[in-house]
């Protein structure tokens, strides 16, 4: 059941950790050439959404204690919660895209990330108030909430959805900030 719990929790667990941005400052890597205005944008979006937010915790699950493992999972979306809220202000800060084929992708980027956050939050509310004593009604309740989270287990984060536009997908791949991004 751990297994299970864990798997559907990491499947929700979107940002910092999965997008692999280190960090950086966005220039040339050294390399004497000036980088464009999509390189610099990719660059600040890595450092905006990627290395600076904190790492998630797992909780610790418990399987003699379904009690403090639903409030450990609940403890759990909230941090995803947070992460996504961090991710979207952070976004929004560094601004649309230079180029304007990539701003409807930057808009669609920043609903998904607020979608996502919704349900993560519905997620939480509704398994926090589930009535939870015995390994049966845990499970019952964390198999209810399966369906909310299913849709979003395959979200990769708001640098993979950027990448869609091909000038943006150079761009992340040519900006120092965002070596490792997949």
């Amino acid at each position: 059941m751990r297994r299970w719990i864990l798997a559907a929790l990491t499947a929700c667990a979107v940002g910092g950790s999965l997008t692999g941005c280190s960090g950086g400052d966005g220039g040339d890597g050294g390399s004497g050439t000036k980088a464009g205005p999509e390189v610099t944008w990719a660059s600040s979006v890595c450092s905006a959404v990627g290395g600076k937010n904190a790492q998630l915790q797992m909780p610790a699950v418990d399987s003699k204690n379904y009690v403090k493992a639903k409030e450990g999972i609940v403890t759990f979306l909230g941090q995803i919660s947070t992460q996504l809220s961090t991710m979207e202000t952070n976004l929004r800060g560094v601004g649309a895209p230079p180029n304007a084929e990539a701003k409807p992708l930057y808009d669609t980027t920043l609903t998904r990330i607020a979608t996502t956050r919704t349900a993560v939050d519905k997620t939480a509310t509704t398994l926090k108030s589930a009535k939870v004593t015995d390994k049966v009604s845990l499970t019952t309740a964390l198999t209810g909430l399966a369906g909310i989270m299913t849709k979003y287990q395959d979200y990769q984060g708001p640098i993979a959805d950027l990448k869609a536009s091909p000038t943006l997908s150079t761009a992340f791949a040519s900006a120092p900030a965002c070596s490792g991004v997949s």
